[in-house]
């Protein structure tokens, strides 16, 4: 039988995640901060008197738990 549609793009096939060795503080919070001075820029809900900030990442059963602070949103990241 042949099919019908064939599809223009397919998904990649899923990679599995591997843990952090050490803190993603600092990969968290230089990736949002690039977001900030490029993508936000200029959005209406921004709270300006905020700064982008990734606090207390910690390792929690093997997984790395920390907040990320952003003018946009209040977040915990697991």
């Amino acid at each position: 039988m042949s099919r019908l549609r064939v599809p223009a793009w397919t998904l990649p096939p899923a990679v599995a995640a591997q843990p952090w060795r050490d803190s993603p503080q600092r990969a968290v919070q230089a990736h949002f901060e690039a977001l900030y001075a490029s993508a936000m820029q200029g959005l209406p809900f921004l709270n300006t008197a905020l700064s982008v900030r990734a606090l207390g990442f910690q390792r929690i059963d093997g997984d790395w738990l920390g907040a990320l602070i952003a003018p946009w949103c209040v977040q915990l990241m697991l």
